[in-house]
């Protein structure tokens, strides 16, 4: 039978679970505070924070459309800050460099 611990913040939420096979080697750490060994998990409540992220887009994906909607505002003539040009700049040579396979 495998060991499980969780470990509380400071309100006593879990926030981490952890499962260690029969026989493994684990580390002293888990049998003290903040973890505590249990039986079985319990579920782990979420934070705001944790339930956004699951919805978001992946952040390479979120970028590629920030740097989309930059470059468009600056091919249509719009001047954007130095850092902004910047950016643009920068990720435009990296996808000319690793293009999009056809």
């Amino acid at each position: 039978m495998s060991k499980k611990f969780i470990k509380k913040d400071e309100s006593g939420k879990v926030v981490q679970h952890i499962s260690f096979a029969k026989g493994a080697d684990i580390p002293n750490e888990y049998f003290q505070s903040p973890y505590e060994q249990v039986e079985n998990f319990p579920d782990i409540v979420k934070s705001y924070v944790d339930l956004r992220l699951e919805k978001y887009d992946r952040l390479s994906d979120q970028m590629d459309i920030m740097f989309k909607e930059f470059k468009h505002r600056r091919d249509n003539g719009e001047v954007l800050s130095p850092e902004a040009e910047a950016w643009v700049n920068k990720c435009s040579s990296i996808k000319d460099e690793f293009p999009k396979e056809v």
